[in-house]
């Protein structure tokens, strides 16, 4: 009986220990995809700061433009960026290319609604900026 006693209690302490040591896997699991998040929410902040592409000056003075709340100015600079953006990614191909698309699809959007004179967040505009120029390489 206390063979069948002891035999329970080291079968619990193995049970604990591969819960603990699961329990620290998802811990450190779940930290390292906060640390990627970030990384990437920083690629997307230095992708504006740091590239030399002329759309890259141009989208800087548009987000300007939309903190200032001028609109109209705004939209044209974005349309200009947009010009800019194709000619920068004349070459690319597949992913890149389709990406690309899209994000100036989303950028002719915002200038649509801003030459509306609806307010657009310079935050949501810096979004698809920087999914355009993260695919032209830079």
């Amino acid at each position: 009986m206390r063979m069948a006693t002891l035999l329970k209690i080291r079968t619990m302490k193995f049970l604990l220990n591969i819960l603990f040591i699961a329990s620290l896997t998802f811990v450190f699991i779940g930290c390292n995809e906060t640390k990627e998040r970030k990384g990437l929410n920083q690629i997307e902040e230095n992708v504006l700061n740091r590239t030399p592409n002329k759309s890259d000056s141009i989208f800087k003075k548009a987000l300007s433009l939309m903190k200032e709340d001028k609109k109209t100015e705004a939209a044209n600079a974005i349309d200009k960026g947009i010009v800019a953006l194709q000619k920068e990614g004349v070459d690319l191909k597949g992913l890149y290319h389709l990406n690309l698309e899209m994000a100036i699809d989303e950028l002719k959007k915002i200038s649509a609604a801003l030459k509306k004179g609806t307010s657009i967040s310079p935050e949501m505009a810096k979004e698809f900026i920087a999914d355009a120029e993260i695919n032209i390489a830079h």
